[in-house]
């Protein structure tokens, strides 16, 4: 199975960048991917950069040139609701949190009236990443739900905006522009964050403490989920 996966750094794919076989660098100018090999999958890994826009034009180039069977996002995110510093979700649906309301219901992609303006992870993927992390004896949690995207970091009057709006149960930079990629092209999403950061404690101290543990949650939990897709 041809399986891409995207991080916003390079700390958010350096473990399983490590855990390839046959590894070959590939990719030109801005967009250069590693292409190599886990359990019996093909797997294309690259770093997208920074924000909605970097994870959508650079998932897209994926998708164009080398068509995935599924795309998966891997990485970190700041928690809305109360999950736990390396706590990890694995997401049901992604949407953009500073869009306008509506825009994608009344223009394209048209999303369904009743889609809530969110982007559907796939349900037989993540019905099978669910039972993979069942299966694990893990230190932190796994949770369900979705994750929403916007280009800011947030404070307490947008936090609360977004809960009315979407109730996620994370928010990050990047993971709506993927999706939107996705959806666009036909091509099944599946996406995990682990969470380094809460409303109780926040700030770019706290995300900078708390980055190792949380990448390396996630990319471990991706890496055991893979061994059952």
């Amino acid at each position: 199975m041809k399986i891409a996966i995207v991080g916003a750094m390079k700390e958010e794919t350096s473990l399983i960048l490590d855990k390839l076989e046959d590894v070959q660098l590939e990719g030109k100018n801005l967009y250069p991917f590693h292409r190599g090999f886990f359990h019996d999958h093909e797997i294309l890994l690259m770093v997208t950069g920074i924000g909605k826009v970097n994870g959508a034009i650079s998932t897209q180039r994926l998708i164009d040139l080398h068509r995935p069977e599924l795309v998966v996002m891997v990485g970190v995110a700041g928690a809305i609701e109360k999950i736990a510093i390396g706590d990890t979700v694995l997401v049901t649906k992604v949407a953009h949190h500073d869009l306008e309301p509506g825009v994608l219901l009344n223009h394209p992609p048209y999303l369904a009236q009743d889609s809530g303006e969110f982007f559907p992870t796939d349900p037989e993927y993540l019905q099978r990443a669910i039972q993979a992390a069942g299966d694990l004896k893990l230190d932190y949690r796994v949770f369900t739900g979705p994750v929403v995207s916007g280009e800011t970091f947030i404070e307490k009057e947008g936090r609360e905006e977004i809960i009315k709006r979407f109730s996620p149960l994370a928010v990050d930079m990047e993971i709506a522009g993927v999706a939107h990629a996705c959806y666009r092209s036909e091509v099944p999403f599946l996406a995990l964050k682990s969470i380094t950061d809460t409303e109780e404690d926040s700030g770019l101290g706290v995300f900078e403490e708390n980055y190792k543990l949380a990448r390396e949650n996630a990319q471990n939990l991706l890496l055991e989920i893979l061994k059952k897709l």
